[in-house]
């Protein structure tokens, strides 16, 4: 839980390491929080309870309220771990920007994202074990 937590304390530090951990983690949070959401909504339109959210329109409103608030705050924290991710690896923030390489781009990011670190210190600081 606390790798989970971890890059929202460090909400906007894009400089240093960041461990496959600490990556992985924020993005399952962000999993399950989606997840949930998903659930709320169609979960009981699926069990046919449609009459469910037809009678309960605040609540809905708010969920997805709740929802777009938490994604708005998780945007700064997930860039600044990201690039921390780049550099565990010896590698530039700026290789983010594969990104917007269709297909390419996302298939390199997430070999970049799930290989081991560089060991020891490389030129964005000492390694942060993952305990």
């Amino acid at each position: 839980m606390q790798w989970m937590l971890k890059p929202y304390r460090r909400y906007a530090t894009f400089s240093g390491r960041a461990p496959r951990i600490e990556y992985w983690s924020f993005v399952l949070l962000q999993l399950l929080v989606f997840c949930f959401a998903l659930l709320c909504v169609f979960g009981p339109a699926m069990l046919g309870m449609h009459w469910f959210w037809a009678s309960r329109q605040g609540l809905l409103m708010g969920l997805f309220a709740l929802v777009g608030i938490f994604n708005l705050l998780s945007i700064i924290p997930g860039l600044a771990v990201t690039v921390r991710r780049l550099h565990d690896s010896n590698l530039s923030g700026w290789n983010l920007l594969w990104a917007f390489v269709p297909l390419v781009g996302a298939l390199l990011l997430i070999y970049y994202y799930a290989r081991p670190g560089t060991a020891g210190e490389n030129a964005f600081g000492p390694r942060e074990e993952a305990s």
